[in-house]
């Protein structure tokens, strides 16, 4: 298995198979993750037929390539796949479950940095790309943040903040409005001031939330996520990039190690066969 021309057919077949599998991928339904396995059996094969030296079939993952029109994540994988495999073919070394584990560590990082660099570079000198990439992440951001609040009810917890405040400056500005009316005033009509201020105990508190609630806290997290980020695009596309696909390395190590075993046992059923 780890030698021949048929490296070659493999290496295609399991590139278009994993490449396929991602276009059933919903990013809705975490289920449907499971049809990224593909990748770490492109990757498993090419980790066990590059133990002793970089082969050179890998190089026919570059047949993914012709999936980038497709667009999402299909299209991400086909661009990231083709260095990704070469890469692993290159540092792959050994025969161990160790071994086979960390050979997507380098990969994954040297793949992250240029993806990174490529990314940040491009958004520095397109304006256009920059200001899309700032929206995203501004509105990303502001959905999860909101998310968040409304799962833990900060939203509502704040609403009664704003009304106990409110209220407790009605009553103090009445015991001082009060007084002062009754001493200074000849003809006061005590009653109906009381009466003024029992409705307002009511009604301001509830004008003043809806005041607040036409400022948004939607609008509030995105205009500060916005200061945040602006002129730093490039520097954040290249680190986020950077540590997304690194952190893959847990996860796809091990399923790399898994497959890589696999096809091991495989090879050596077929070789006392």
């Amino acid at each position: 298995m780890d030698s021949g021309f048929h490296n070659y057919s493999i290496q295609m077949a399991f590139t278009v198979l994993a490449l396929s599998l991602s276009l059933l991928v919903e990013a809705s339904n975490p289920l449907t993750f499971v049809f990224l396995l593909g990748v770490p059996v492109l990757l498993g094969y090419t980790t066990y037929i590059s133990k002793e030296d970089f082969n050179k079939a890998t190089l026919t993952s570059s047949i993914g390539l012709i999936f980038i029109p497709l667009g999402g994540l299909t299209s991400v994988l086909a661009v990231i796949l083709l260095p990704l495999n070469v890469t692993v073919s290159f540092f792959a070394s050994g025969e161990s479950f160790r071994d086979f584990y960390s050979s997507t560590a380098l990969p994954l990082l040297v793949v992250g940095i240029l993806a990174g660099a490529l990314v940040g570079g491009y958004s520095f000198y397109d304006s256009s790309f920059e200001n899309t990439v700032q929206e995203t992440i501004v509105q990303q951001g502001a959905d999860r943040t909101v998310e968040m609040m409304e799962a833990t009810g900060l939203d509502q917890n704040r609403t009664e903040q704003i009304k106990n405040a409110t209220y407790t400056n009605v009553i103090i500005t009445e015991n001082y409005v009060v007084p002062e009316y009754v001493n200074n005033s000849e003809r006061p009509d005590v009653p109906s001031l009381r009466q003024a201020f029992r409705d307002a105990r009511d009604d301001i508190p509830e004008m003043v939330v809806e005041r607040s609630e036409q400022t948004d806290v939607r609008t509030t997290v995105e205009n500060t996520l916005e200061k945040t980020v602006s002129g730093r695009i490039p520097v954040i596309s290249f680190v986020f990039i950077v540590t997304a696909l690194y952190a893959l390395q847990p996860v796809l190590g091990l399923l790399n190690a898994i497959f890589s075993r696999f096809f091991r046992l495989v090879d050596e059923s077929i070789s006392h066969s």
